[in-house]
């Protein structure tokens, strides 16, 4: 199921991307969006932007982002199949499985909170 994205988010990438080095041009705004959902709604909301990020990284490298894209849909799938209370939990908007975290942060990261020094 695909949405429009909101109004300002194109012209939100038409500002950062040109900073970033981006041809906005470039950015897959509604793969993305509809991929960060999936995730998020499988897995658990965090995993959402983690696994952009985690393309964008691919990319870098040499990966075709539709190739990465759907990569990443196919372990989507797989993880629903691994974990069918998945579906259950993205219908009440909780994580399918726990999250543990790093006993050293809040977050998980590594970090206390604070930003990367």
């Amino acid at each position: 199921m695909s949405r429009t994205p909101p109004p300002e988010l194109p012209e939100w990438v038409a500002d950062v991307a040109p900073v970033l080095g981006v041809d906005p041009a470039d950015v897959p705004t509604r793969m993305l969006l509809d991929l960060t959902r999936d995730v998020a709604h499988t897995v658990t909301r965090p995993a959402g932007p983690v696994t952009t990020y985690l393309i964008g990284l691919a990319v870098q490298a040499g990966a075709d982002p539709e190739t990465a894209a759907a990569t990443v849909t196919a372990r989507v799938e797989a993880w629903r199949a691994a974990h069918p209370e998945a579906d259950d939990a993205a219908a009440e908007g909780t994580p399918a499985r726990n999250v543990t975290t790093d006993a050293s942060s809040a977050d998980g990261d590594g970090h206390d909170g604070e930003a990367a020094r």
